[in-house]
């Protein structure tokens, strides 16, 4: 058997976001499908219909019309909890579900021709949606991991070896399998970048898990070369984003006043990721699934600073 870690960034374009953050979702392989389906569930009872049979039947209709010409509906953290979603949800009063939902799926069909009312129902249909979506989660023992690394941290964010947000979140979910019996392994499914981006992190985490003898040791627990989907049709990429997006713009980290502050209508879910973290035990030191790095430098970086070198 094996454990998914599907990872996620939210951020690391570094222009407006309060911090980059590393979102994790941990499931086991025998109760992904489950989750799978209760979470396409949850989408017809709130939308009326699937994301991905929406996409499937604007795509047929629309079959001589260009790429670009396609809008794909995608289901994301800056999608569904962004400022204008919040204002548009408080614009009418709370629908009933039978209306919220019917005026969810016309505003979904009918983009830019849909009214004021309907577009308010669909608002209120996404934040609904993403609050069910972490309580889905204790029920199939999915849990999350989340590293945050502040706009303002010191250190270099372009580094040769593997960077030091992504070593601690690899650390974590290696501590989590390894708590599992001898036969588990962990599989890490990032959310597909760009070609060259893709290639970087492939190498870096090959050397890391060849080359070091810590790498070497985990990867008896997990399989260091990592799976690239898209997230527009990877239920677990998108739980990963929700994850991030939440921890970059609504935890609590310290902050400077260049800082943008937590927004506070996201309190309620950074609350439910909270309770949703992995923390471990490693020779009786506490090891938090929601950890904060403050500072990107190595060691040697730091000491080489402090000397004036």
């Amino acid at each position: 058997m094996s454990y998914f870690l599907f990872v996620d960034e939210s951020g690391h374009d570094r222009k407006l976001a309060p911090a980059e953050v590393l979102g994790g979702f941990a499931i086991r392989d025998g109760t992904l499908w489950a989750f799978i389906q209760a979470v396409y569930a949850l989408q017809i009872e709130l939308f009326g219909v699937t994301y991905p049979g929406l996409n499937a039947e604007r795509r047929a209709a629309r079959v001589k019309a260009s790429d670009e010409d396609f809008d794909i509906k995608e289901i994301k953290g800056g999608n569904f909890l962004n400022h204008r979603v919040f204002k548009s949800a408080g614009w009418f009063g709370t629908f009933k579900p039978d209306e919220r939902r019917r005026l969810a799926e016309f505003s979904l069909r009918n983009g830019a021709s849909a009214d004021k009312k309907s577009l308010s129902a669909l608002a209120q249909a996404k934040l609904e949606y993403v609050k069910r979506l972490f309580e889905l989660c204790p029920k199939f023992r999915a849990q999350c991991l989340g590293i945050i690394v502040p706009v303002d941290a010191q250190g270099d964010r372009k580094v040769s070896m593997l960077r030091k947000d992504y070593a601690y979140l690899f650390e974590r979910f290696f501590y989590w399998v390894d708590s599992k019996s001898a036969e588990h392994a962990g599989i890490i499914v990032f959310d597909e970048l760009d070609k060259s981006a893709s290639h970087i992190l492939l190498g870096q985490m090959q050397a890391y898990y060849r080359d070091s003898k810590t790498g070497q040791d985990r990867s008896e627990r997990l399989v260091p070369e990592p799976l690239f989907v898209h997230s527009d049709l990877t239920v677990g990429i998108q739980l990963a984003d929700m994850i991030a997006y939440v921890l970059s713009w609504g935890h609590g980290f310290d902050r400077k006043t260049i800082v943008p502050k937590p927004r506070p209508e996201l309190f309620p879910y950074v609350k439910q990721v909270e309770s949703l973290r992995i923390d471990s035990r490693v020779n009786g030191a506490k090891s938090d699934g929601i950890y904060v790095v403050y500072d990107l430098r190595t060691r040697s970086e730091k000491d080489n600073a402090s000397s004036g070198k």
